[in-house]
């Protein structure tokens, strides 16, 4: 009988360092790309790549274009997936060029002429610029240019122009003298995940998925 038990007890032990060892070695192996289909009520899917030397890239997409990106190290714990996401540079500016010029108008008044275009010179018509805290926006006309007059003093004012389709850009102008202003507009960009952390409650980890506590499922894929 004490053979039998500890025969038994010995197997038992095998059993569940085997068990334990296949555990970690899907956790330890894991790599390659990982894809999570679009939710309910949702158009994003969800893109995880699993790189050499605890890195990882991470991106949404959804609508035809990037929604998010961003890439760091991963920390993989037993029923958790820790993603610390890089330090990066999280927005791309426009450009602006500014010339000083001479005026008819009022000495206490300031003229200001701005040209939307983007990086090819190709005009843009139908963007919005705000200034500042005031309620009314102007518009560029048809061949992207908009004339503004302001009073004349000492301060900077705030400006941003905006388009369905184009990257926002907000710019400072002094009030000092009347201005020639030709500004260049960016495509959108995905927001850039920086310094930020996402964990993940994992359900179990396979070769070729993971399940999450909420049932969740990413499947890996070919690049």
């Amino acid at each position: 009988m004490f053979v039998n038990i500890q025969s038994t007890m010995r197997y038992f032990a095998f059993f569940i360092l085997i068990l334990f060892s296949s555990t970690s070695s899907a956790q330890e192996d894991i790599n390659g790309m990982f894809h999570r289909p679009p939710e309910k009520m949702s158009f994003n899917s969800e893109y995880l790549e699993f790189q050499e030397n605890a890195r990882f890239k991470y991106h949404t997409y959804g609508c035809m274009t990037f929604h998010t990106k961003g890439q760091g190290e991963y920390k993989l714990e037993k029923e958790k997936i820790i993603l610390k996401f890089d330090k990066a540079e999280t927005k791309r500016h426009g450009k602006i060029h500014t010339e000083n010029i001479k005026t008819n108008i009022d000495k206490d008044s300031i003229t200001l002429k701005f040209k939307v275009m983007d990086y090819s010179e190709m005009v843009i018509p139908g963007v919005d610029l705000n200034i500042g805290s005031e309620d009314k926006t102007y518009h560029t006309n048809f061949h992207g240019e908009l004339k503004i007059s302001r009073a004349k003093d000492s301060n900077k004012t705030k400006y941003e122009l905006a388009a369905v389709g184009w990257q926002s850009f907000e710019f400072e102008l002094s009030n000092a003298s009347s201005k020639s202003i030709e500004l260049f507009l960016t495509s959108p960009q995905p927001r850039v995940i920086s310094e930020e952390i996402y964990q993940y409650e994992v359900e179990q980890f396979y070769q070729d998925s993971i399940i999450l506590k909420d049932g969740t499922k990413f499947t890996k894929i070919e690049k």
